[in-house]
C-alpha cells in the first residue's frame, strides 16, 4: 500500500490531538465558563482523518485499475446514499474486489449501526468550506461544589448560608448566599461579601457539534480508531 507510511504519519498526529483535547475536556470539568473547545484542533483532527480515507481510497483504485478518475472515499448514510458514492468514486469495486469492498462497506453506517463515518465527513466538509462547526456544551447533572473548605455534590440538593461571619465580617451580601447547582458559580461569588474560594467540578463534560448527537472528543476517537483498524487491514491486503 504505496500511502500507508503517509497515513501513519496523519494518524500520529491525531493521537497526539486526542491528548490535547483530552486534557481541555478535563480543564472544563472545573471551569463552566468554558463554552467551547480547541475548535481549530478539532478542524485538523477531521481533516487529517479525512485525508487518510482519501488516500486509502486511491490506493484502492489504483488497485484494480489504471483508468483514470476523481477518486474520494465513498460513504453513505443509507446504503443506496453508499452504492450512488461507489458508483462515482470507485465504480466497479464490488466486482473487481469483493474483499475490499467488504472492508469499505463495514465502515458505513447501514453495516457497523453508527454514523461516524458520516458525520466525521459530513463535519470536515462543513469546517472546510464554511466555517467552525458550533458547539454546545452539556454538563453532567451532578457536580461538586467547594464552598471554602466545605464540599458538597449538588446534583438536586441546595444548600444556604444566613448570618455567617468570618472573622467578625458577614460572608453574604444580602446576609444569605445560596450554593445550588442551577448557579453558576459566578453569580454565587457575586453575593459574597468575603473572598471565599468558590470552585466547581463536573463529572463529566461534552462539547456537542451542533446538528449533531456526537460529542467532538468521542467523534474523533471513534473515527480514529475505526480509521486505524481499516487502513491496517487495508494494508495487509495491497
Amino acid at each position: 500500500m504505496e500511502r500507508y507510511p503517509d497515513i501513519l504519519e496523519l494518524l500520529e498526529e491525531v493521537k497526539v490531538d486526542i491528548d490535547i483535547i483530552s486534557a481541555s475536556y478535563e480543564r472544563a470539568r472545573n471551569d463552566e465558563d468554558q463554552l467551547k473547545i480547541l475548535r481549530p484542533k478539532i478542524k485538523s483532527c477531521f481533516e487529517h482523518l479525512r485525508s487518510a480515507l482519501e488516500y486509502s481510497a486511491q490506493d484502492i483504485w489504483r488497485s484494480y485499475t489504471k483508468k483514470k478518475n476523481s477518486v474520494y472515499f465513498p460513504y453513505g448514510k443509507t446504503e443506496e446514499d453508499l452504492n450512488k458514492s461507489l458508483n462515482r468514486n470507485l465504480p466497479a469495486l464490488k466486482d473487481q474486489s469483493p474483499i475490499l469492498f467488504d472492508l469499505v462497506e463495514a465502515l458505513q453506517p447501514h453495516k457497523c449501526g453508527s454514523e461516524w463515518l458520516y458525520e466525521l465527513c459530513r463535519h470536515t466538509n462543513f469546517n472546510k468550506h464554511d466555517r467552525l462547526s458550533p458547539q454546545k456544551r452539556e454538563n453532567s447533572a451532578n457536580s461538586n461544589t467547594t464552598f471554602g473548605c466545605i464540599v458538597k455534590n449538588y446534583g438536586s440538593s441546595d444548600s444556604s448560608f444566613t448570618d455567617c461571619y468570618y472573622n467578625g465580617i458577614p460572608i453574604a451580601n444580602s446576609g444569605t448566599v445560596e450554593i445550588s447547582a442551577k448557579r453558576r458559580v459566578s453569580e454565587i461569588k457575586k453575593d459574597l461579601f468575603v473572598p471565599i474560594p468558590v470552585l466547581r467540578e463536573f463529572d463529566w463534560v461534552e462539547f456537542k457539534i451542533e446538528g449533531s448527537l456526537f460529542d467532538v472528543l468521542k467523534l474523533i476517537t471513534t473515527s480514529y480508531s475505526q480509521v486505524s483498524k481499516f487502513t491496517q487491514e487495508l494494508n495487509g491486503i495491497l
